[in-house]
């Protein structure tokens, strides 16, 4: 009998918390629906922000309109590598983004096949071409020294960066 009421007394007390917090406690305003999706562009005001054709593309039309910035076999059945063909790839673009800087107008696609890397890039022309020829090389022997495989540079240039916006956000 005397645990029956300790507990009841407990329980009552319990109830009488959450009445206090319900009454005191809470605080409700209006809905403020905001645009969270992840890697979806967010609209400006006067449209001031450039989009490429790749970033334009929403996350799930991966495969479909745009296609993969990694093309390698690691992913087949019973094959491996996979998790070293990422991190590969990864060092791979931050090396790309520090040693081209602003010249890099789009993403980094890294094709691998079989012993050979070749990178597939969109950079600006703007300044000298002999700036550009010497980072090209500069870039494939510093791959081909650092991942022991011949390393190939595929790059397309454009005088102006204008010349790649797909549409303005």
């Amino acid at each position: 009998m005397a645990y029956a009421s300790v507990l009841l007394s407990r329980v009552v007390h319990h109830d009488r918390l959450i009445q206090h917090c319900f009454n005191r406690c809470l605080q409700t305003s209006a809905i403020y629906q905001k645009n969270l999706r992840s890697a979806v562009p967010k609209t400006t005001v006067k449209r001031t922000v450039k989009l490429s054709y790749e970033t334009a593309q929403y996350p799930y039309q991966i495969g479909v309109t745009k296609s993969w910035n990694s093309w390698h076999t690691s992913n087949l059945h019973e094959e491996g590598g996979a998790s070293d063909a990422a991190l590969e790839d990864e060092m791979i673009r931050k090396f790309l983004k520090g040693i081209w800087g602003n010249k890099l107008i789009s993403e980094c696609i890294i094709k691998r096949q079989y012993n050979k890397i070749t990178l597939v890039f969109i950079a600006s022309a703007m300044g000298r071409i002999k700036e550009l020829n010497f980072l090209v090389g500069f870039t494939e022997e510093l791959f081909s020294h650092i991942f022991k495989r011949p390393v190939k540079i595929e790059m397309q240039t454009f005088m102006q960066n204008d010349q790649t916006v797909f549409k303005w956000i």
